[in-house]
């Protein structure tokens, strides 16, 4: 932070020595601080300047010449976004004249960087969420959501939208943009001066667009009141075909805006009233609505086709008991709640929200009487689920053989459980493994061990050997002891070290491109210079690899581990090298990103 511990202005340091030098000359007066609205410790920082590695701040040093204690968690650039957001919507109201009191509310323990709250001299509010906070769609006020913020669909209908806010880096900035979510059409980003603020809310150029669709479409819906001709005199005749085609043309033009809007119950009520207005059309004109009618037609059909496939996935999903996907198969089913539902379709959607909310309350303990899945942010829970569905499958691998039928369904159900909160931030190969397992245990409660996937110690190629190598890293090192008669032979020292030289070799490569890596990848890369390998054989190459690693410089498997930062393996390698490793796995997450920056730096000069 720039000035004092408890500022709000914040800085991001540049990583490049020739940048840091114009930084360091640009705040020749300045001082910078770890600040307590970042999680910060509050004491004075200094800048470290390297030429062969990222630049970054540093504490000075306590008067005995130790380093100070910072229990600051949040270290990347995307942790200052709540003050920016301040600094942002204060100056962009505040130019369109509307005085502004923000504040960081942190009522029931919440952290401080999770809610942006700006008190309007008008009366009104806006309420940014950032992370590990539900919206209360129920409170007055406007609400604008962040990028790892749920959106809930069903709340807000009518309307059918919600405003969202991101950040992206520009240079040592960060800068803004404003989007607008729809169901039908995902988020469409503006920039923040092409918004205005107004008593109905944050308006973006798409809600603008679609309040005003959506009162025409109403309003004009209702007016059509089509009737059968009657005799007309000869000199009404004129007056009657110009206005029929102007009709016409209106008519056309609505149904199109209500295909744009999704507005499928207008849609519709135009094509039901469509029959009679034809009836007083000229050919030409009438040839006109009757294209709009068929492309209306084709529109229906496709949004019927997918609200059916919706429904029909979820009650696969619910039918099955595999969990794994309920998350994602209620959301699709749920953007069709605020549309005239049957009774089955009604009574699917409780079903699932029931299922949901039983799975969500099971026991998954971080402390005394703490849900951990409730007290973080969605992207945070998905990573603790996910790293609950390896810690049950390498428990699963291990013992599962010897479980008595009743624990095994018990771990079988806790894991689909997990794998259900996990969503995208499971990988594959682990799904594939649950699958396995729930397979296994809906065949027979007598079967001691579901069937395994073939783990052949052979050199193999292609997607087989990237599944196979993969799946060998998500069981870890306690599967691979309970499974040593299907898992790969180990190798001798000779092969260990030829394999070794040929990972190196291609980290580096990574390593001077500037990208990650994946043993996947890596399979495809090296082809049969990299057999299937046994998970303890992946720490010893790897090992080997960092042989010639000196102590205070990244490791090259950081290329690796940055991709898998939950995995137990990259855990083993530092242990063994000595390296200190985060017990969090998010923090874990954030260590590899920055052992890899460094890594790009440096390498940059190799």
């Amino acid at each position: 932070m720039l000035g004092s511990a408890d500022s709000d202005d914040p800085l991001v340091l540049p990583i490049e020595a020739i940048e840091l030098d114009a930084f360091r000359r640009r705040h020749a007066e300045d001082t910078f601080w770890c600040g307590l609205l970042l999680g910060g410790c509050g004491a004075q920082l200094t800048t470290k300047l390297y030429r062969d590695r990222a630049c970054h701040f540093a504490h000075h040093p306590d008067p005995d010449g130790s380093a100070p204690v910072c229990r600051r968690s949040a270290r990347g650039v995307e942790s200052a976004d709540h003050l920016y957001l301040k600094r942002d919507l204060s100056g962009w109201l505040g130019g369109q004249g509307m005085p502004v009191v923000a504040s960081f509310p942190h009522e029931h323990g919440v952290d401080p960087g999770s809610v942006v709250e700006l008190a309007l001299g008008t009366g009104g509010r806006l309420r940014a969420y950032l992370k590990g906070v539900s919206p209360d769609w129920t409170e007055p006020g406007h609400i604008l959501l962040g990028p790892e913020v749920e959106a809930d669909f069903v709340a807000v209908a009518p309307c059918r939208y919600v405003n969202r806010f991101k950040y992206v880096s520009e240079g040592v900035d960060r800068r803004i943009a404003v989007g607008t979510q729809t169901m039908a059409n995902g988020t469409q980003w503006f920039g923040l001066d092409e918004c205005r603020m107004t008593p109905d809310g944050l308006l973006t150029p798409l809600v603008d667009q679609l309040l005003a669709e959506r009162t025409v479409l109403l309003r004009q819906a209702a007016a059509i009141t089509v009737t059968r001709p009657v005799a007309a005199e000869v000199s009404g005749t004129a007056r009657a075909g110009l206005r029929d085609t102007r009709e016409g043309e209106e008519f056309t033009r609505r149904l199109a805006a209500g295909m744009r809007a999704g507005e499928i119950r207008l849609v519709q009520a135009l094509v039901e009233k469509a029959p009679r207005l034809l009836e007083r059309l000229a050919e030409e004109q009438g040839l006109r609505v009757r294209e709009s009618l068929a492309e209306a037609a084709t529109w229906l059909k496709t949004r019927r086709s997918q609200r059916s496939t919706a429904f029909a996935e979820l009650s696969s999903v619910l039918n099955t008991g595999d969990f794994t996907l309920l998350a994602s198969a209620l959301r699709k089913a749920s953007a069709y709640a605020v549309v005239e539902l049957g009774p089955a379709e009604t009574r699917l959607l409780a079903r699932a929200r029931a299922v949901r909310a039983q799975l969500a309350s099971q026991p998954h303990r971080e402390g005394p009487g703490r849900p951990r899945h409730q007290q973080r942010s969605r992207a945070a829970r998905q990573r603790a689920a996910a790293e609950e569905v390896h810690q049950i499958l390498r428990r699963l691998a291990a013992d599962g053989s010897r479980m008595r039928p009743v624990r095994l369904r018990a771990a079988v159900t806790r894991l689909a459980a997990a794998a259900a909160l996990a969503e995208q931030a499971l990988e594959p190969v682990a799904r594939r493994e649950v699958q396995d397992w729930l397979s296994h245990s809906r065949r027979s409660a007598a079967e001691s061990v579901p069937r395994q996937r073939s783990r052949r110690p052979v050199s193999v190629t292609g997607r087989s050997g990237s599944a196979a190598a993969e799946s060998a890293a998500v069981m870890g090192p306690a599967a691979g002891e309970g499974l040593a008669l299907s898992g790969p032979a180990r190798l001798g020292d000779e092969a260990l070290g030829l394999v070794a030289a040929a990972v190196r070799g291609a980290l580096k490569k990574a390593a001077r491109e500037r990208c990650s890596t994946s043993w996947g990848r890596l399979h495809r890369q090296l082809d049969r210079a990299l057999p299937v390998l046994h998970p303890d054989d992946r720490v010893e190459v790897l090992v080997r690899v960092e042989a010639g690693t000196a102590a205070d410089e990244p490791l090259l498997s950081s290329l690796l581990a940055v991709g898998d930062s939950s995995s137990a393996l990259y855990r083993r390698l530092a242990r063994r090298l000595g390296r200190t490793f985060p017990a969090d796995s998010g923090a874990a997450r954030t260590h590899w990103q920055s052992e890899v920056l460094r890594l790009h730096q440096l390498f940059r000069y190799r």
